[in-house]
């Protein structure tokens, strides 16, 4: 499934994984539309990668994101926490806690 987005099927080929080995046949199957996809793979960019829209975008999809999202975030940063009480994660913690006291002389939780 392509990501969201420009219109893929306009500039760019889709092989299975499975079929690999049919990608030099398919390529040549489509050569002569390769000026026009190479067009509209350029406009595509533009309009949706480009310096000029870039930034605005990756705010769009971030607060889909955020609209979509179905737990709070609160509690994703407590599940986050939670993994401090295994005590593999807990021994990191403390261990880089200590080196940064040790580096810095002030303790940061």
């Amino acid at each position: 499934v392509p990501p969201e987005g420009p219109q893929w099927s306009a500039f760019s080929i889709r092989i299975a994984e499975k079929d690999y080995y049919r990608v030099p046949e398919v390529l040549l199957a489509q050569e002569e539309k390769a000026p026009g996809m190479g067009l509209a793979a350029r406009a595509a960019w533009v309009q949706w990668f480009s310096e000029e829209v870039c930034f605005h975008r990756v705010v769009e999809w971030c607060l889909d994101i955020k609209r979509s999202r179905t737990v709070p975030e609160s509690l994703m940063r407590l599940s986050a926490a939670s993994q401090l009480l295994r005590p593999f994660h807990f021994v990191h913690y403390l261990r880089t806690r200590y080196k940064f006291f040790q580096q810095e002389g002030r303790l940061v939780l």
